[in-house]
């Protein structure tokens, strides 16, 4: 397994995990996070750690226990491809939605992290 594989794991866990720090601490200062999420279908672009922090923080506050479960993964150097399974508890059970992401990384940090998913649904 590569060092970037094992790092954007680690990453997906802090996620899953709920652990705001530890999530940022694979951010670099000046990284950029497009999200899948926001009050529109164009996601929200999150510029820089402390914009970070606040998306990342609004994304663990709306789905609490959500865990990523990584699907496939293509790592070509500093950039990477992670598709992913995302469940979160409901007050029925759970949901899941897939996506992917797609990294710029450089030195163990992550510099860019473009976020896709597909319709959210019950599997």
């Amino acid at each position: 397994m590569s060092d970037t594989l094992e790092m954007l794991d680690a990453f997906s866990a802090a996620w899953g995990d709920g652990d705001l720090e530890k999530v940022l601490a694979f951010v670099d200062d000046d990284a950029v996070y497009l999200g899948s999420f926001g009050d529109d279908l164009d996601g929200t672009a999150f510029v820089g750690k402390a914009a970070i922090r606040e998306g990342v923080a609004q994304y663990m506050a709306k789905f609490p226990g959500g865990r990523y479960e990584r699907t496939a993964a293509i790592i070509d150097g500093d950039r990477a491809a992670i598709a992913w399974t995302f469940t979160w508890p409901t007050s029925d059970g759970e949901e899941s939605v897939r996506g992917c992401d797609f990294f710029l990384v450089r030195d163990g940090r992550i510099l860019r992290k473009d976020a896709f998913r597909k319709e959210r649904r019950a599997w």
